[in-house]
């Protein structure tokens, strides 16, 4: 579900992208085969160490494309990778409880994007299906296909650089509406920065500033300055004085007469801009939280009548190459793409050596001006950005106005593995305009690379339709074929074995007990039956629709099939719709109401070794309240550093460092445990990556965090 495909063993570590493991099994054991039978196989996995179960994939040959040659018998085999879809291929489980394991662990996986999608090709196989035994060794010449392997890394890189201009092309906005995002974000740094300070002094000339550019950036949106300007400019011919905005500049008096035009011709904007105020006593960061939503909100609302983009003006791709742009004559960024998409670039290899890349595309730069290089701004502006990527010099990304350079600095100077870093850098750069640099990131990185977090507003879209017409043109420009009919709809589990079909082992699907939503809300969608104590709660009910799908939505994104502790760990961590922190607070405690109470483990005794105390837990166990005082900083901290590395399994020195810095700092204001936890999950991811004490927004990361704030939730009552 990261690549959407199925490759011969040695190509996993030898591709460059992707999972670099292949676990195999008794009837696929070959290097360089991929082994297909034409009757159900009967087969087993015998690993008592690992949580994993037998599953049978089935394909149409038509649609695998790949070469298949029968070797006898009902077997088949291919050296090539077999690329699977939604509209023609089913997963078998021999057990409904496999089933649902196996699809709850792929929910957290950020690479596994497209689980959600296939989530109607998985089955149970009926017991009336007649399974064969195969032989688990067959004489094949096992050879390896090095043009197959070239092939589909080609194949991952133009999905990858596809479906990035998609994902682009509806997340970017309108330059005005991309200054309104910087200036927000240059906001929310510079209060956090005065609020977090000694004195608490939260006013100043460059917050004063800030505010303005807010306010003008809405007012740009809504063409409110525009009317001015041309108001201004019809007194100025009135009074016949040509320069009577610069006069009026000179003596200070121009935003006084701006704002006396607005308030004579009804000039106002939709929004109120307010100001960031904290009451006297209040928490200033948990206020500065609720304020952010606050600016989220207002760019959410000038931004939200962005249309997706049409299938026609996804971009052309025919016999493996790029081959026009739909937004019009753009032949140059078409040539720099397949450049760098004939490079093959692993991923590795371009972190290491992103200058070399760079100078790859200023040639071509240079190359495409000809005589008019020599003394021209792109010319200075290449030149400056390699000199920054190489020795670190100052690099002012907007001194062009040209969005293919600007889009090709970024990526150059931010492009990682975390996409996210690189919209960031766009949107503090003022760039809204996401496509160009997306796309070099897609062919670059490849599609199996693309984290699910990169991919969920497109795939996760209740635009059943766009999905599938979106998803036909993509397959049809890279395999030449069309798909017909849907993507296998997802089917209410059943308890009774479905009947088989013909051309299909089952009917049925099997996923997580649910039952469908009743109650406050009007959309009939299943939900696991377990968080409709939430659902259908009347603090929920008070949400507004909007609220309400966006915290259904993220929930089942959390969900992994019960209420425990990792699960409330995970909702917690979810992002509140604006204006609804409180009442989503209310619901979570509801949530907290249906954990299982917790058995007492055996009194804990000091270890006179090495001066631990002897803890033996479990993820989800509780100590007894000896050892272990009511508040985190009394207890001491070596002890929980200990704990740290041994019970959460945490070795990171950064988090480590980051937690007693947190422990630290609440000592000497003795907050409540909820307060210490959230600081120091804040410390590690806080809204702005460059903030003191971020790591690296990574899933073995987020585990780690997550290990040492359930640990401490566990253990700790506010």
């Amino acid at each position: 579900m990261s690549s959407e495909s199925i490759s011969p063993q040695s190509f996993y570590e030898m591709r460059g992208y992707g999972y670099k493991h292949f676990e195999r099994v008794e009837l696929n054991s070959l290097d360089n085969t991929i082994l297909l039978y034409e009757e159900f196989p009967d087969f087993s996995i015998d690993d008592s160490e690992l949580e994993n179960f037998a599953m049978v994939i089935e394909i149409s040959p038509e649609f695998c494309n790949a070469k298949i040659s029968s070797v006898g018998e009902g077997v088949y085999k291919c050296h090539e990778t077999i690329y699977l879809n939604p509209f023609n291929t089913l997963f078998y489980f021999n057990r409904k409880t496999e089933l649902v394991s196996t699809r709850a662990k792929s929910k957290p996986s950020v690479e596994a994007k497209f689980a959600n999608l296939y989530k109607g090709c998985l089955k149970v196989v009926a017991s009336s299906v007649k399974r064969r035994k195969y032989k688990a060794h067959i004489d094949v010449q096992d050879s390896f296909d090095r043009a197959a392997l070239e092939q589909d890394v080609r194949i991952n890189k133009l999905k990858g650089f596809v479906y990035s201009y998609i994902i682009a092309a509806n997340r970017s906005c309108s330059d005005n509406v991309a200054l309104l995002k910087m200036h927000c974000k240059q906001l929310i740094n510079t209060l956090s920065a005065a609020t977090t300070s000694p004195n608490g002094y939260i006013q100043s000339e460059a917050i004063d500033k800030l505010y303005a550019d807010v306010r003008r950036d809405i007012e740009k949106i809504e063409g409110i300055q525009s009317k001015v300007d041309s108001i201004m400019k019809a007194k100025s011919d009135e009074y016949q004085v040509p320069n009577l905005i610069d006069i009026l500049r000179k003596e200070g008096l121009y935003d006084s007469w701006n704002i006396k035009i607005k308030n004579t011709y009804g000039l106002k904007t939709k929004v109120t801009l307010e100001k960031f105020v904290a009451s006297i006593g209040a928490d200033r960061l948990q206020a500065l939280d609720g304020y952010e939503q606050y600016l989220d909100s207002i760019v959410s609302f000038y931004n939200s009548q962005r249309p997706a983009l049409p299938v026609n003006l996804v971009p052309q791709i025919c016999s493996e190459r790029i081959i026009a742009l739909a937004e019009g004559d753009k032949q140059f960024v078409v040539s720099l793409l397949n450049m760098y998409l004939n490079e093959s670039i692993e991923k590795d290899k371009f972190l290491a050596g992103r200058y070399n890349y760079a100078r790859m595309g200023g040639t071509m730069f240079r190359d495409a001006l000809g005589d008019k290089w020599e003394n021209s701004e792109e010319r200075r502006y290449v030149n400056a950005l390699l000199k920054n990527i190489n020795e670190y010099t100052a690099f002012d990304i907007n001194s062009s106005t040209n969005l293919t350079l600007k889009s090709f600095a970024a990526f150059f100077q931010k492009g990682d593995i975390e996409v996210r870093k690189l919209e960031d850098y766009l949107t503090s750069s003022g760039i809204g305009d996401f496509r160009m640099a997306f796309s070099l990131w897609g062919v670059v990185f490849g599609f199996a690379d693309m984290p699910k977090t990169y991919t969920t507003h497109l795939f996760d879209s209740a635009d059943q339709e766009y999905i599938e017409a979106i998803y036909k043109f993509i397959y049809k420009s890279l395999f030449g074929k069309d798909l017909e009919g849907s993507i296998c709809p997802y089917v209410e589990p059943k308890d009774d074995e479905p009947k088989s079909t013909l051309g299909r082992f089952i009917e049925g699907v099997v996923d997580i007990a649910t039952r469908p939503f009743i109650g406050k809300n009007e959309d009939a969608k299943n939900y696991p039956e377990a968080l409709a104590c939430v659902f259908e709660s009347e603090e929920f009910g008070l949400l507004s629709s909007a609220a309400k799908q966006h915290y259904k939505n993220a929930c089942i994104e959390c969900w992994q099939g019960q209420i425990d502790a990792q699960f409330i760990v995970r909702v917690q961590g979810i992002k509140p719709f604006a204006k609804t922190k409180g009442k989503w607070e209310k619901c979570v405690k509801i949530l907290k109401q249906q954990l299982p109470s917790k058995p007492r483990t055996k009194k804990k005794t000091p270890d006179c070794n090495n001066g631990l105390f002897n803890f033996d837990l479990q993820p989800s166990d509780t100590i007894a309240p000896s050892p272990i005082r009511s508040l985190i900083v009394d207890t001491d901290i070596e002890v929980l550093k200990r704990i740290i590395v041994e019970k959460c399994r945490v070795y990171d020195s950064e988090i480590i460092k980051n937690f007693v810095y947190v422990y630290d700092k609440h000592q000497q204001s003795e907050r409540s445990n909820n307060d210490t936890i959230r600081h120091f999950r804040n410390l590690c991811f806080p809204k702005n990556p460059a903030n003191p004490g971020s790591i690296e927004d990574t899933p073995a990361n987020r585990r780690a965090v997550d290990a040492i704030v359930e640990w401490l939730q566990n253990n700790f009552r506010n």
